[in-house]
């Protein structure tokens, strides 16, 4: 046996001597690399020293430039009218019972529903609005919840009544800001879309639109705010508010008077303005506090808004924005200041019409696209997100516009006894009509059986006779067809009244 499977001293000297040799250099190896290394390193000590100076330079003259550079772009933003710090934009709280915040806060407070009866009620509202017929003895939950919820009911009103409105926040937070309130808006918003179901199913349709013009102040309120999730969410609200109208003229006609005023106020709401303030306020306290940080080497604080939530991913890109905002000083200044050129020309753009506006921004997002290799890392992280949000901006307007015309459709019917002909007859009549905001050309509209459809011809530009988005259908749809009606749709309001 011994002979099969000899021991190592059986091996011969030589191989034996191979070997011991081969595992010596192999461990030594590292050590022979880095003495190799020093000695050369010293040698050239005075080379190095000298390219050291040389880099230190460098670096330093480009971080001097490109923070000049920088300077400068903000002190012409500043000149053109840019508020660029946290002060400028925090909004004044106005005392007590003459900020609404307080109002919405105590109907806040005394909302009664549970998650069951939330969501039994949406299936109810959404029923009616559908089915129409035996409205009445289909909203049971709802008009519990309605009946349960009267001082919410009458807060809600009273807040939306309220012009000020600024929810207490510490500003200083930045990027890293939350705001529970407008979830609580949203939901005070679906609310009140329910008491106008019930309201409009029992033929009380000028409490219903009543309840419509109090959803759109509430938009307004939350527009307010000078970042764009205050849009977003005031966009959200008006839709929930334009989608409540529709279902009520369906259900009913309201009086002259209640769609006189409804009217008004829809004409009154202006959807540019307050995205370019936000737009100008996403600058201030989001950008701008990102690069900061930076420039303090927060390496993990970039990362925890930036970097999924993963440990290991958190901690190499808090190590990475590190050495960004401190070694790569320079390329940091210029990445921000290309933000804020990007987003002067997205906020240029956006107060364009369609589609010289989308033409724009498609451009930049473009442009965006490439910034990664040419040192823009951060914008090229940031900008997608409000090159999106114009086409919801312009889906609400367009929204609105079809519910501003409905309206007046609503008064001429109670005149004239039967709506018009053509949007023509009405403007003769006396109603101005809005535009439709894809295109600057008047609306679609045409009369169908004791109803009407009017609408816009939506993004796509193309008149597709009021063909709604996915989203706004009972159709049952191929996939085919779901797929084309993701990107070309129209925005129509119908009545069938």
């Amino acid at each position: 046996m011994s002979e099969l499977f000899p021991t190592l001293k059986d091996f011969p000297g030589t191989l034996w001597e191979a070997i011991v040799k081969v595992l010596t250099a192999v461990a030594v190896a590292p050590w022979r690399a880095l003495r190799w290394f020093g000695r050369g390193i010293y040698r050239r000590r005075r080379a190095l020293l000298y390219i050291a100076i040389a880099l230190t330079v460098i670096h330093l003259a480009a971080t001097l430039v490109t923070g000049l550079m920088l300077g400068n772009e903000i002190a012409r933003l500043k000149a053109s009218g840019y508020l660029l710090t946290r002060d400028q934009l925090i909004p004044e709280v106005p005392p007590g019972e003459k900020n609404a915040a307080d109002i919405y806060q105590k109907a806040f407070d005394a909302r009664r529903l549970s998650n069951e009866d939330e969501g039994i009620m949406l299936e109810e509202v959404a029923r009616v609005w559908k089915e129409r017929a035996g409205a009445a003895s289909d909203l049971t939950v709802s008009r519990r919840v309605v009946a349960d919820n009267a001082r919410f009911f009458a807060l809600i009103r009273e807040a939306a009544d309220t012009p000020a409105c600024s929810f207490p926040k510490d500003w200083t937070a930045g990027p890293n800001m939350v705001f529970p309130e407008f979830a609580k808006l949203r939901e005070g918003a679906r609310m009140l879309q329910t008491r106008a179901a019930v309201s409009a199913a029992d033929g009380r349709i000028d409490d219903a639109l009543a309840d419509v013009g109090t959803m759109l102040r509430m938009a307004e309120h939350s527009k307010l705010v000078p970042i764009l999730i205050g849009q977003l969410v005031g966009y959200a609200i008006e839709s929930i508010a334009t989608r409540s109208l529709r279902g009520s003229l369906s259900m009913g006609d309201p009086s002259p008077r209640a769609a006189r005023a409804l009217m008004t106020q829809i004409a009154a709401t202006d959807e540019v303005v307050p995205y370019v303030r936000s737009m100008k306020g996403e600058i201030a306290l989001f950008g701008l506090p990102i690069f900061e940080m930076t420039r303090r080497g927060s390496g993990r604080d970039i990362a925890a808004l930036l970097t999924s939530d993963r440990a290991g991913n958190r901690l190499s890109a808090a190590l990475a924005w590190r050495v960004y905002g401190t070694v790569g000083r320079p390329v940091a200044n210029l990445d921000e200041l290309t933000f804020l050129r990007a987003m002067k020309a997205q906020i240029d753009a956006s107060a364009l019409p369609w589609p010289q506006s989308q033409e724009r921004i498609g451009a930049l997002e473009k442009q965006t696209k490439a910034l990664p290799l040419r040192g823009g890392i951060l914008t090229a992280m940031i900008m997608p997100v409000f090159a999106r949000a114009v086409v919801s901006r312009e889906k609400t307007a367009a929204n609105l516009g079809d519910a501003q015309i409905a309206l007046a459709l609503s008064i001429y019917k109670s005149g004239h006894g039967a709506y018009p002909d053509s949007l023509a007859a009405l403007e003769r009549a006396g109603s101005k009509l809005p535009k439709d905001p894809f295109g600057g050309k008047p609306f679609r509209y045409r009369r169908e059986g004791a109803g009407f459809t009017v609408y816009s011809i939506g993004s796509d530009m193309k008149d597709d006779g009021g063909l709604p988005p996915v989203w706004d259908t009972t159709e049952k749809l191929s996939d085919e067809q779901r797929k084309y009606r993701n990107e070309h749709y129209d925005l129509p309001f119908h009545c069938s009244l």
